[in-house]
């Protein structure tokens, strides 16, 4: 019940988990489980919805993991551990604040903004799960070089003042972000208006394992984050596992 009332404390003023020691590992795990319940009740809820929709004719956005017919182990390992990794550096290890966490986050953004931007001029940058690890990590180590010796000397003081005036709307902002960033998981050859009621369903229940995701990392640490997130990516792909691994 403590981690409900921290969480609830959390949403209403995130900066009071901006710094101070993290909680030990024992209540780590346990926070971690008591998370992942909490949003397997909300994936379930979001089902309930879900076929409501579908049931009442409103219709439902396919995934583009609806419209692939079948999925190999890179994807598994991509979808499962590699993307999870990636976000939760990208989006919530600058949350607590240092020039090393605030590089490697805004390095990785960087690297994924190109990475859309390239997706959706139908740039073909990556063939393999070798080569689009490798195009990310090309991206992310050059900027992390610019931005680590050249840029920080000159932004430190702002960003450490953003910090601490702005810290609050700062959490909500990548929660926002967070969440619009999985609208690119849809495939939109068929929307019409009517998806948007279930876009603005799903948008929420992201913007919560966004907040969830966030107050993790200030709470207990990112590899507490990452460890949710990856379990988030499994309950997701459990159909696909199982089938997978009976096969």
């Amino acid at each position: 019940m403590i981690f409900v009332k921290d969480f609830i404390s959390f949403i209403k003023q995130p900066s009071i988990y901006q710094e101070g020691e993290y909680i030990a590992p024992i209540k780590s795990l346990k926070l971690v489980i008591v998370a992942f319940s909490v949003l397997i009740i909300v994936e379930f809820l979001a089902w309930i919805i879900r076929l409501s929709l579908l049931t009442n004719d409103y219709g439902v956005l396919q995934t583009r993991l609806d419209s692939e017919p079948s999925i190999n182990l890179t994807g598994v390992f991509l979808i499962v551990f590699y993307t999870p990794i990636f976000e939760e550096l990208t989006f919530r290890l600058g949350l607590r604040f240092s020039k090393v966490n605030v590089v490697i986050s805004f390095s990785f953004l960087i690297s994924l903004i190109i990475k859309l931007v390239a997706s959706k001029m139908h740039l073909q940058y990556a063939n393999t799960f070798t080569s689009y690890v490798i195009f990310d990590l090309l991206i992310f180590s050059g900027f992390l070089t610019i931005n680590y010796y050249i840029l920080w000397p000159y932004v430190n003081k702002f960003i450490a003042k953003t910090f601490a005036k702005s810290f609050n709307k700062i959490v909500f902002s990548i929660v926002i972000v967070f969440a619009l960033l999985h609208l690119n998981n849809f495939d939109y050859t068929k929307f019409t208006i009517s998806h948007c009621f279930y876009l603005s369903i799903f948008l929420l229940k992201m913007a919560f394992i966004g907040l969830v995701l966030s107050f993790l990392r200030l709470r207990c640490g990112i590899t507490w984050g990452i460890l949710l997130h990856i379990l988030i990516n499994c309950f997701a792909l459990r159909g696909t596992l199982s089938n997978y691994f009976l096969q």
